[in-house]
């Protein structure tokens, strides 16, 4: 609002700017990234996603237009574009929050959940592997079947968010399957209460 018309004031606007829509579009992203591994058909969420986002700056770019069209001074539509930013950052942690309470109320996973740690291991054990698993990938299993994202795995074990997906990898590998989801439904369909 304070800014003037100059190139230094344009870039310093283009880089706050950039950087507001660089932290929703890592929020988005990371979310879809989460759900794809929880979903025997990765193509849909990250269509339904993806479609989503581009709707998004869509409807962003024809509401900033109408907005610039019908004449307010400069300085309201700044504010307007500032209290957008503002009301969907305080949304953020609230959608996060529920999304991953949904990813968690999996009834696989809130069966697990309710078990003790030997009828845990027991499942685990029950399956067998085309190799057997490492002690951090048992870790990491662990973690997964509890309804840990990558991230609070990384977080729990002290290890980083690449170094979870490359254990998670080798053990889809070892269980022949291809995602979370039917990781998930393998060792854990038959325990059903």
């Amino acid at each position: 609002m304070l800014l003037g018309r100059t190139t230094s004031d344009y870039l310093i606007v283009d880089t706050l700017m950039l950087g507001a829509c660089g932290i929703f579009d890592l929020f988005w992203w990371s979310i879809l990234g989460e759900m794809l591994d929880y979903t025997n058909n990765p193509a849909q969420p990250f269509g339904i996603g993806l479609s989503a986002n581009v709707f998004g700056v869509f409807f962003g770019g024809v509401t900033g237009m109408a907005v610039t069209s019908i004449g307010l001074p400069n300085a309201e539509v700044a504010v307007i574009a500032l209290t957008v930013v503002c009301v969907t950052l305080f949304m953020l942690p609230s959608l996060n929050r529920q999304l991953v309470l949904l990813l968690k109320s999996h009834a696989y996973l809130a069966t697990y959940d309710n078990m003790n740690l030997s009828q845990q291991t027991d499942i685990i054990q029950q399956i067998k592997t085309l190799d057997p698993l490492t002690a951090r990938e048992q870790e990491v299993l662990q973690l997964i079947l509890s309804g840990k994202s990558n991230r609070e795995i990384a977080q729990a074990l002290f290890i980083s968010e690449n170094t979870v997906k490359t254990h998670a990898r080798n053990i889809y590998s070892k269980y022949d399957v291809s995602s979370r989801a039917e990781l998930i439904s393998t060792l854990l369909k038959n325990h059903i209460e």
